[in-house]
């Protein structure tokens, strides 16, 4: 079967009375023999007819989805119907971002009768409007009239992603937004950047070793607030400290492999509880909601839903075939100066096909979890900027505050003594973007200081002008004054030299500048009197 996982959801000496006597482990089998076999095994004990959690739920999805990562996962409870039901289904609810109704209905055409109760639909509900707000990657206030998820900051963005990601993932990505990582990373691919083996660089993937311990900002912080190194083993995805009954793993398995979640700045409603059965699953005479009554309970107006018409269905069908078209994809690289092209162009100016196209993509990442797949295989390059930096721009507080400024303003000649006063966010952020340019090679160096530019025209959400003219256009942003444009480039131009001699000057990134040791600093200043003269937007 190539069953890697054991998920059980008993308490030890549950229904001891009911069938063949327990072992001593307090089941009916002994897990040492799976564990001796190489098989995971992870013990959720939840009480039949009890309560869960809503941040327990959370805990087990996790630990669920990191099982997965290593092969296929059995689930049981007592009947398998009941709790087994509610966790498969609050799963796919996590992993699938679809509503609780279409995740009981595929359960229950999968497993019949599963999800017996209205307490445990009511659960699988409640962690729908719990999980789901968290995974919004733009604010829908542009595409909703009621305007109920307001704006949002990057620390805040940051917060909601660590609920939504798990194991390597959450590691990795714990100061890096995924949406700017994923596009970034794409882009590179396309024209053949991401120098994944080069022996100077680092590999820019999410490992059990976060690329982010190569930062200059993880040695700045002497490596206390990095996603790879924490004094504690405590983590939310780790089974040893959930709220349930131990948890047995092989000997083998990290914890800390699964998740990396010790960061209590989001609340977390510990104490709303979602009743489960509504009475034991052995009780006589048990047999929950009949399946005729069951579109009735959900109330959702859809009457005899079959398979092929479940959202869960069609999204898994839909990323297994962008996985496939993933692996099997061919494609002629673009060449940097397309994409060099692609980041410096006016946006605000594209036709209405690509912005009603962006548009969309905006409302899928926040609603399908494929369009994260679908972001793997994008090959439109104003697509992907355009959703890079319509993220940056949106966002409630920009990257680089009017405080932030300030700081530069003051401390731009000192990169690192300026990066301590940004928040960790900002200053992952600032280093990931800043790499990621580095890493578009060949550049030439007028390319480089536009693209430069261009990126804290979005991270401070001010105009600021490239060939005379301010990008970005049709925001309204008023114009970065002079005199701060000028030392927030000299800080960029100083972060990008440090980076550049963390790398080391024979990566061929830098190849154009450590042929004439040239400092990209070293013309800052007149570089910003040749656009003093601008024409408005």
């Amino acid at each position: 079967l190539g069953i890697k996982s054991i998920i059980n959801l008993q308490k030890p000496g549950e229904h001891a009375s009911c069938g063949n006597p327990l072992e001593c482990s307090g089941f009916t089998y002994d897990p040492n023999i799976f564990m001796e076999n190489n098989i995971y095994f992870y013990n959720f004990g939840w009480k039949d007819y009890g309560e869960a959690t809503l941040t327990s739920l959370l805990d087990m999805v996790k630990v669920m989805a990191f099982a997965l990562t290593e092969g296929k996962v059995a689930v049981h409870c007592h009947a398998g119907l009941g709790r087994t039901g509610v966790l498969i289904a609050c799963y796919l609810v996590y992993s699938l971002r679809v509503r609780a109704n279409d995740a009981i209905r595929f359960v229950r055409l999968k497993r019949p009768n599963a999800v017996q109760t209205r307490g445990q639909i009511l659960c699988v509900q409640e962690f729908e409007q719990f999980i789901l707000p968290h995974s919004f990657v733009f604010c829908n206030k542009e595409f909703v009239k009621d305007k109920k998820h307001t704006e949002f900051s990057l620390t805040q963005y940051l917060n909601r992603q660590k609920f939504m990601l798990h194991g390597y993932e959450a590691r990795t990505l714990k100061f890096i937004p995924k949406i700017l990582f994923v596009l970034c990373e794409r882009l590179l691919h396309l024209c053949n950047c991401r120098n994944l083996s080069s022996p100077y660089g680092i590999r820019y993937e999410v490992t059990d070793l976060p690329f982010t311990r190569s930062f200059a900002v993880a040695r700045i912080n002497n490596d206390q607030h990095a996603g790879f190194l924490h004094s504690s083993s405590a983590s939310t995805g780790s089974p040893n400290d959930s709220p349930f009954a131990s948890t047995y793993l092989p000997s083998s398995v990290n914890h800390q492999d699964m998740d990396e979640d010790d960061d209590n700045d989001v609340a977390m409603p510990h104490n709303v509880a979602c009743i489960s059965p509504d009475m034991p699953s052995c009780a006589s005479g048990m047999s929950g909601l009949d399946d005729t009554c069951l579109d009735a309970v959900l109330g959702d107006g859809i009457h005899g839903q079959t398979l092929h018409d479940n959202m869960c269905y069609r999204e898994l069908s839909s990323q297994s075939d962008l996985r496939k078209a993933f692996e099997n994809e061919k494609f002629i690289p673009y060449h940097v100066d397309d994409v060099v092209q692609a980041l410096l162009a006016d946006h605000n100016m594209l036709g209405d096909e690509i912005r009603k196209y962006i548009r969309q993509y905006k409302v899928d990442l926040n609603h399908r979890q494929s369009a994260w797949t679908r972001l793997q295989v994008e090959k439109n390059l104003y697509a992907l900027t355009g959703l890079l930096y319509d993220w940056l721009e949106h966002l409630r507080v920009p990257v680089l505050s009017r405080d932030d400024l300030s700081y530069i303003v003051i401390l731009g000649k000192h990169p690192e003594a300026c990066l301590k006063k940004l928040d960790l966010g900002s200053q992952y952020v600032l280093e990931y973007l800043f790499r990621f340019l580095a890493r578009l090679q060949p550049l030439s160096r007028e390319d480089l200081l536009n693209l430069m530019r261009r990126l804290i025209a979005s991270l401070t959400q001010q105009g600021v002008p490239i060939h005379g003219i301010l990008r970005p256009s049709g925001k309204g942003y008023h114009k970065l004054r002079e005199g701060t444009h000028q030392k927030v480039m000299e800080f960029a131009s100083k972060l990008f030299d440090m980076i550049r001699m963390m790398v080391g000057s024979r990566t061929a990134a830098f190849s154009e500048f450590s042929k004439s040791k040239q400092s990209i600093s070293s013309d800052i200043g007149s570089d910003i009197e040749e656009t003093e003269t601008l024409t408005p937007t």
